[in-house]
This record gives structure tokens, sequence and C-alpha cells, in this order.
């Protein structure tokens, strides 16, 4: 068995620090990339990137035929190549008009933009400027909903109730969601919101046609669905073929057997990965067992193989508290955003995680757009590792004896990866002289530490 030289793990254990840092070890020798990936304080590294299908079924009363076609005047980038990107989620108004609901999951009409963030124009030219620095730009849509309103009056194009969910035939004479009832998912009104009925053939086509609309005039590069879960199945279908060249990832809040079930039948071309998240959450911030995460994995690679590498890993977002606020150790923090850039998939990153915001919604100008935070500086190093090394072209090996109920380890190619919610520094595969097991491959190849870049090992083969 290789093993690494005798200072690959050596940490400065204080009493005061419980918990380890994540480690990555990178064998950026062999590649001549220790300069790229040790940036300094004042560094502006490469951040983030803004960040087959079923026969449509005929329940909806519409075909293909009968839906507008992507015609193309904008040519988004191959869908594939979301593989390769990092997703970076703000939270601001949307394309709507709302009397209350600032984050603009309440519109009233489709096709107006928000007046008090400019002019068409403006959002051109912020787009422009976005893809001058191969940053591509995802428009937040909500086919499942309309805004609050007292008249149907009031929503473009939906001005009647016919286009709308009748929920009587669901509980009796009121509207009442439940998850345990299926048959509210998709017809009820989430928070109360009039539900869109995408049986009708008019608000079918004239949801595609507004997001095509979009897409071609503002060169849009990709989707992200909200309420995916309480959206028909087969509209996400017959709007994925309409649309085909552009990338889709729904908010389907749903287990793991379900989502795997809805991507396989063509709704969207991937998924927000809730059932990491609660798996990430429920090891790092609660201290459940760490190998949740590589067991999780592996079921997604049977059950989806076309979508493990896309599926959207987040640890925080827009609806529920803030990590830092469930767990204040920043170490803990850490190890859960390795994983989420690290592991299979496309890394999804809450605005404000890089200032260590604590606010669920709050303005990110409030923190000044600080880039020698301490976590912009790990975030840095973590999105700079997974381009230079091509994490996503990689393969990911993990092994089941290297995993105990607190500490984990894996490879991605040349990156080899150690996270932890341990306060016990004798994880099962140390020995004494602080040193680690690797598959015999990496023999001969010195890594770094990308954490503590002065520290540097050669893999030797006893």
């Amino acid at each position: 068995m290789a093993q690494a030289a005798p200072n690959l793990l050596r940490y400065p254990w204080k009493p005061s620090n419980r918990m380890l840092l994540p480690l990555l070890l990178l064998s950026n020798f062999m590649h001549g990339l220790s300069q790229e990936i040790t940036p300094g304080l004042n560094d502006t590294p490469d951040y983030f990137s803004d960040a087959e299908a079923s026969p449509p079924g005929t329940e909806l009363g519409i075909s293909l035929l009968d839906l507008p076609n992507f015609t193309g005047a904008w040519t988004p980038p191959p869908v594939e190549a979301w593989a390769s990107r990092n997703i970076y989620q703000i939270l601001t108004d949307r394309f709507a008009q709302f009397p209350d609901g600032y984050h603009g999951y309440w519109p009233l009409n489709l096709s107006k933009l928000n007046d008090h963030f400019g002019e068409a124009q403006d959002l051109e030219n912020f787009i422009t400027a976005a893809h001058e620095l191969d940053m591509w730009v995802m428009l937040d849509i909500v086919p499942n909903h309309m805004g609050f309103s007292n008249s149907y009056d009031a929503y473009t194009p939906f001005n009647q109730s016919d286009y709308f969910h009748d929920c009587g035939p669901c509980l009796g004479s009121s509207c009442g969601y439940s998850n345990e009832i299926p048959l509210t998912v998709t017809r009820c009104r989430l928070s109360e919101l009039p539900d869109l009925d995408q049986s009708k053939p008019f608000v079918a086509k004239s949801l595609v046609e507004n997001y095509i609309e979009i897409i071609e005039r503002f060169q849009i590069d990709g989707l992200r669905v909200d309420a995916a879960k309480h959206t028909n199945s087969r509209f996400l279908i017959q709007m994925t073929q309409a649309i085909p060249g552009i990338f889709s990832i729904g908010e389907f809040t749903v287990p793991a057997a379900a989502m795997a079930e809805l991507l396989n039948d063509g709704a969207l071309h991937s998924s927000l990965n809730f059932p990491m998240h609660d798996v990430i959450d429920n090891v790092f911030s609660k201290g459940g067992p760490i190998n949740q995460i590589p067991q999780l994995i592996a079921v997604n690679t049977v059950n989806m193989p076309d979508f493990v590498n896309v599926l959207g890993n987040f640890i925080d977002n827009h609806d529920e508290e803030r990590f830092l606020c469930r767990k204040t150790d920043i170490s803990l923090f850490k190890n859960a955003l390795a994983v989420v850039v690290l592991i299979p998939g496309i890394p999804v990153l809450y605005y404000g995680s890089e200032q260590s915001m604590l606010g669920q919604r709050d303005p990110l100008w409030s923190e000044g757009y600080r880039q020698d935070t301490e976590m912009y500086e790990f975030i840095a190093r973590l999105m700079r590792v997974r381009k230079t090394f091509s994490v996503w072209n990689a393969s990911y090996v993990t092994e089941p004896g290297k995993t105990s109920v607190g500490a984990w380890l894996f490879y991605r190619g040349d990156v080899i990866v150690l996270v932890n919610r341990y306060s016990d520094r004798s994880f099962k595969y140390f020995n004494a002289t602080n040193e680690i097991d690797v598959p015999r491959e990496y023999a001969g190849i010195t890594f770094q530490n990308v954490f503590n870049p002065q520290v540097c090992s050669l893999v030797l083969d006893w």
C-alpha cells in the first residue's frame, strides 16, 4: 500500500479549535500549478460562474406541434457544458411586478420587466458584461403560479379563472395543500398563490412563448424552474422538448427516487439536489454519520447515471436559515462546502456564503462585496481547484474502508479530499505518525495541501 510522507497530515492542533478543516491535496507539481492555486489576499481569482424526454402526455390536450418552437436566434451554451460550471444564486426581483414578495416569485405580468431595476437595455447591458467575463446568466422561471391579487383581471396574460386550478375537488370547498396528499401537490395553491393549470393549451403555450422570447431577446444561458415539484411534470417534459438547446434545473423538493424518476422521464435536464442537501446538513449540522454522503452518491449513480454529474449540490438557499445560523462552527461550514464543490454535480452557492452572512435574505451590498474575508478566500480556492483540475471530468473514487462515522476520504482524479465532522483526531485510517494510506497509483506524485500551501508531500511506495 502506498503511504504519504509523514508531513502529509500535520495539523496545528489547538484546544480551542475542536474541528479539523477539510484537507485538500493537489498533485500540483505534475501540472506546474503551485502559483495558480495559492492566491494571496489581494488576488481576484476565477470565482463563480453564474453562475431525452418521454412522449408528451395526452392528458394535457396539446402536443409539441401546438407549442412554439425555439427559433435559435440565440444559441445558449450546450446543455452538457453546464457540468463544468458553478451556479451562484442571488436573490432579487425577477421579471415580474407584484404587490408583495420582493423575491420576485409572485408575478402579475409575465411580459413586463420590474420597473425599479431599470429598462430592457439595462438588463441587456448587464448580460453582455457578464458574457464578456465568461459568466453565464440563468433565468429563474415560475410556471406554477402567479402572485397575489383580488381579481384575475390583474394577471397578464392569464386574466380568467379558467386558466387556474379549481381547488374544490381536492378537499371539499377549501384548498388545503399537503405533501401527504399527492393531488394537492400539483393542483392546490402553494402558499395560497393562484395555481396555473398547464393542461389548458393557452396556459402551456403562453408560458413557453414567454420563456423563448426572454431567452432569445436577452441571450439567457440557462433556466432554473421554481416550484418544479408543484408543476405538471408532463408540461415540464413538453417545455424541455420545445426549448431543447437550453439547460434547465428544477426545484424538485422530492426524495431521491422520485427525483430520478422525473429526470429519467425527461422533466428538465437536472434538479437541485435536495436529498443531498438534507444529508450534508444532517452530517455537519446535526452530527449524523458521514457515510450517508457516499451512500447517497452511490444510489444516485445507479438510479440516474445520466444526471448524477449535473445535479445541483448546495448547503444554503433562500427558503431556510443559513447553515451558520444552525451551526456556528466555521470549520464545519467549510467541510460542508468542500463536499458541495467537489463531489459529482454542479456546485450551487447562495450569495453571502463567501461573506459568512447570517441573514437569510439580507442584501449583499451591506457586506461591501469584500474579497479578503476568510470564507471568500476559502471558497475561491475550492473553485479554483475545481476549475484547474477539471474535477467534473475526473473519476470519483471512494473506498468504504476509508470512511468512518465522522470522516470521509475520496478522490477526484489528481485531487485527494478528506472531510470530517470530528472533534477527535484519531481517525481509523491515521497511524501514529500522522500518515494516511492512499492507493498505490499515487506513488511518486508530490501533493500540495491547498489550505496550507507550504506543506508539500511525496507519496511513497512502502
